[in-house]
């Protein structure tokens, strides 16, 4: 009987040889580098300062070293997998998006469904005037 298939049973198997995603990953960070060190010396005369130049310089290739050793694992990518978080985050992003742009509707909201669950708690109305609901011993404070 097959163990049943999930991320801790997940039979990874070791390989000692040089990998494929390595030798792209090292091969896209020496065209970058090279592109970019290319770029610095014909267009150096278009910078303000010499010293913002290099601190730039070296600030992006770290950036993109980061972002790029998401290569090395290239062989291991799953690409549904890969388009499913995607659409997932996108999904978390515009959500949140939605949330932010409509705060100040959505605050009317949250005071007025906690003046119903905290009824010493007024709303303000449209007209700009205090509504309290009355409590469990029918006073209004």
């Amino acid at each position: 009987m097959s163990k049943p298939k999930s991320p801790w049973n997940k039979n990874e198997e070791k390989s000692s040889h040089f990998s494929f995603g390595i030798l792209l990953w090292l091969g896209f960070l020496v065209f970058v580098v090279l592109l970019l060190w290319s770029l610095f010396i014909f267009f150096s005369h278009q910078s303000s300062t010499e010293e913002d130049v290099y601190l730039k310089l070296v600030q992006h290739v770290g950036i993109l070293t980061l972002v790029s050793s998401g290569l090395v694992y290239v062989q291991r990518i799953k690409f549904g997998e890969v388009i499913r978080n995607i659409l997932i985050w996108t999904g978390i992003a515009s959500i949140l998006l939605l949330c932010y742009a409509y705060r100040i509707e959505l605050s009317h909201v949250v005071h007025r469904v906690s003046g119903k669950f905290i009824p010493e708690q007024a709303i303000v109305s449209e007209m700009n005037a205090p509504i309290s609901a009355a409590g469990a011993n029918g006073h209004f404070m």
